[in-house]
């Protein structure tokens, strides 16, 4: 068991180190403050034109391909909701006429 008086015991210091503020630059916390934004715009264009020239496109006939097969489910989807909804709607129709309550 540790006492006040044995090496493990941790006391609190009695001054707490304050943190410093550190020092932003004057022009408006900018991450270049050396260099202008538009020439940090420019980089970031031709970083991005470099990035997307190494994407690899699909072609004409794949691109139509894949957005038919996207609205063919779209559509697919939309045919079974509204069929559930129909459905149910039925039912909860039906039940409320069996329970007595009319609209």
């Amino acid at each position: 068991m540790a006492t006040e008086n044995s090496a493990g015991a941790v006391r609190p210091s009695a001054e707490k180190a304050k943190p410093q503020p550190t020092a932003r630059p004057a022009g408006g916390g900018s991450k270049s403050p050396g260099v202008p934004t538009t020439r940090r715009i420019r980089k970031y264009v031709d970083e991005v034109k470099v990035e997307l020239s190494k994407a690899t496109w699909p072609s004409r006939e794949e691109l139509r391909a894949q957005t038919q097969v996207v609205l063919g489910l779209l559509v697919l989807i939309g045919v079974f909701i509204a069929g559930w909804d129909a459905i149910l709607g039925l039912i909860f129709k039906g039940l409320l006429n069996v329970l007595g309550v009319h609209r």
